[in-house]
């Protein structure tokens, strides 16, 4: 019933299991409440409604860094789609239509990601900013991979191109030297086949890696963790503020990644995947 309920409204499986539960995810997720709670509770019942789906068509949009595009603050993630039918990777899409999400980020190394999106993106590539990333680190590599990636989604072009994961100084080395991947992505935002070079990152050092690269090219974007966690680590959360101060100067595009926490969406400045 609770599984059932879950399609029907957030708020029904609680209602059928009762009792005092912690509610995550869509309302799927229920963890009951022993510990008895203090102080006083204070429900207000508003008289007015609004679905679920009039709120999230309300996510803001606003233009990513200096790319042009009006991109929805709430970004698709599609790795997901990597384990996906073709069926069910066009019915995620019937929902990222019903709440407005008009910008993609997938990668070459998620699986079929990429190949899933290719049917919808021959017929809607206009309707979404399209970003993909390649982890390869050299020149020849790095292009070629990104070919494959156009030829996968059946698209032209991409906006965005990002060096996937760029944190280790070994790899940075290469990736950013003579032949590296970034020259590679230059001569093919040169050729037509991407409008902006942007990099990623995971970890403790993807803030201060970030700064060393914008030292280096000027990137149009980063992607980087923005959570309670990793913002709760003093160094971390000086090395993001000191890459923030250069996003505001260059009119970088931010994206926060690995956010398990709805308030740290207040940001904004940032894109959340």
């Amino acid at each position: 019933l609770e599984k059932i309920g879950s399609s029907i409204g957030a708020d029904v499986p609680f209602f059928i299991r009762g009792g005092t539960q912690l509610g995550e995810k869509t309302g799927s997720k229920l963890t009951p409440i022993t510990k008895k709670l203090d102080g006083v509770i204070l429900l207000v019942i508003p008289k007015v409604s609004i679905s679920t789906e009039w709120a999230y068509r309300m996510i803001k949009k606003q233009l990513f860094g200096r790319t042009g595009h009006q991109s929805s603050r709430v970004i698709f993630g599609a790795a997901a789609l990597g384990a996906m039918s073709q069926d069910r990777a066009e019915s995620t899409f019937e929902v990222l239509d019903k709440f407005g999400i008009n910008h993609i980020d997938v990668a070459a190394s998620y699986g079929d990601a990429e190949i899933r999106l290719g049917p919808i993106l021959e017929s809607r590539r206009s309707d979404f900013f399209l970003a993909t990333k390649t982890g390869l680190r050299t020149k020849t590599e790095a292009k070629d991979q990104l070919k494959r990636s156009l030829e996968r989604m059946r698209v032209d072009k991409v906006d965005l191109i990002q060096l996937h994961n760029l944190t280790k100084q070994n790899e940075w080395n290469v990736a950013m030297g003579s032949d590296g991947a970034l020259e590679g992505l230059i001569e093919a935002k040169e050729e037509g086949l991407v409008n902006n070079i942007g990099v990623t990152g995971h970890g403790t050092f993807a803030a201060s890696m970030h700064v060393q690269s914008l030292q280096t090219y000027d990137f149009d974007s980063v992607l980087l963790p923005h959570n309670f966690s990793m913002m709760s680590q003093e160094q971390y959360k000086i090395d993001f503020e000191n890459l923030t101060f250069t996003n505001y100067s260059k009119e970088l595009g931010v994206l926060g990644v690995d956010n398990k926490y709805p308030s740290f969406i207040e940001d904004k400045n940032l894109y959340y995947i």
